[in-house]
């Protein structure tokens, strides 16, 4: 999943707001792209699939659609105000999904 935060913040300028989405778009896009083919070439059966909604909603509605065994989620390992103002990902999913989830705290 690639957030876009362009289309989260109101710009006054709706052509420069539909052109800094449009950037964001390709280059998750991009990035998915990459990631697909890194891990086909390690021997990996991967699939990739883009939506647009909150990254929390969309997690869990593909995870149902898909009939998916196990949720595999990377965290910022943000906590105490950072968390409370920026808010997971991964809790919101935790705590509203009932299929299994693993959670690995990423290396940033």
């Amino acid at each position: 999943m690639v957030s876009n935060p362009a289309v989260e913040f109101a710009f006054s300028d709706p052509a420069i707001a539909a052109i800094s989405v449009n950037e964001q778009v390709d280059s998750g896009k991009e990035y998915m792209v990459r990631v697909e083919n890194k891990l086909k070439g390690e021997g990996y059966d991967v699939r990739v699939l883009l939506r647009e909604g909150g990254a929390a909603e969309v997690i869990l509605s593909v995870a149902e659609e898909e009939k998916v065994d196990v949720i595999a989620m990377s965290t910022h390992g943000r906590s105490g105000a950072a968390r409370w103002l920026l808010g997971s990902v991964a809790e919101r999913v935790v705590r509203h999904s009932h299929i299994p989830i693993m959670l690995i705290r990423s290396n940033e």
